[in-house]
């Protein structure tokens, strides 16, 4: 009589991918519980500082495909850690984004420089507007944290009045990266002050504009910034920052725009703009680096979010 065998355990493999868009615990919990109740999934690790996620997979019962599915219908992109795509068009992205990097802050350099040359003659129209409106000097010099937190001098037109006081901002900054500022008519928190009294008549428009910007193409050429990167915090925010805020200082140089500035220049919380920043620090790119340089005239000419 021949005993009936068991049947054969059902086979189990580990998965490993990259999901983007996972930068907060609050997203790997929501990723985390909807695929605990998918079956044939176990051992499920997520981690939202590198917007990684692994789990053992039983693909009898799940496949991976339903699994990437599942990631996407509640808000996530899914990217394997290997074979993403054919290899060959992996491998020249890879290339051609290595390429970028190594010769990216020459090219921000001579951009900068074109552009300085380029804005010249508004450059002579923005100081006289400045020097004829107010009392002062044109420029306004300001300490700001760098890459790896050092320190360096951001140049900008002034559009504040002389000698103007600056514990308005700190508090209001103190705040805001706190989350204790209250939404504006927009329903959006905004990061600078509406209506800040110390801001000159000119000085509005120049805000609006971003036109007050411009001096930051020599900050560029001296390489303290770049064109694209995290925007640089003042010595008072990073007293208050969070632990993992601190990141944004530290694995980018800063920029005179970026994926915040785009996305939604002032009107965003804080916590999302570091998490947009640390999201542009993680993954450099050629195309990321065209796609906000590209849509900066965008968000500069409608003047949302600047005040």
């Amino acid at each position: 009589m021949q005993t009936a065998q068991p049947p054969a355990s059902a086979p189990t493999h580990p998965v490993r991918m990259r999901v983007e868009g996972m930068d907060c615990s609050a997203c790997a919990i929501k990723i985390e519980n909807a695929l605990k109740r998918m079956p044939g999934v176990s051992d499920i690790n997520v981690d939202y500082g590198t917007e990684t996620l692994a789990l053992t997979l039983d693909e009898d019962r799940t496949s991976r495909k339903t699994i990437e599915d599942k990631i996407r219908t509640i808000g996530y992109t899914p990217w394997a850690t290997s074979g993403a795509g054919p290899q060959a068009t992996q491998e020249r992205d890879r290339a051609l984004d290595r390429a970028w990097w190594q010769t990216r802050k020459g090219r921000f350099v001579a951009g900068s420089a074109a552009l300085l040359l380029a804005c010249s003659p508004v450059f002579l129209v923005v100081a006289g507007l400045v020097k004829a409106t107010s009392k002062g000097p044109v420029f306004f010099r300001q300490q700001r944290v760098g890459e790896h937190a050092r320190p360096f001098m951001m140049l900008k037109f002034r559009t504040m009045h002389a000698n103007a006081a600056h514990d308005l901002h700190q508090q209001f900054v103190s705040q805001f990266i706190q989350g204790d500022v209250r939404e504006s008519a927009a329903s959006a928190p905004v990061f600078k002050i509406v209506g800040d009294p110390r801001v000159t008549k000119i000085g509005h428009f120049l805000r609006r504009s971003s036109l007050d910007e411009l001096p930051q193409f020599w900050n560029v050429l001296k390489g303290d910034m770049s064109l694209v990167g995290p925007r640089p915090p003042l010595p008072y925010e990073v007293k208050v920052y969070k632990s993992w805020h601190w990141r944004r200082v530290l694995d980018a140089k800063p920029g005179i725009t970026g994926l915040w500035q785009v996305t939604g220049r002032s009107r965003t919380t804080f916590d999302e703009m570091v998490r947009l920043d640390l999201r542009y620090a993680r993954r450099p790119s050629v195309w990321t680096d065209i796609k906000i340089l590209l849509a900066t005239p965008r968000a500069v000419i409608s003047g949302r979010g600047a005040h």
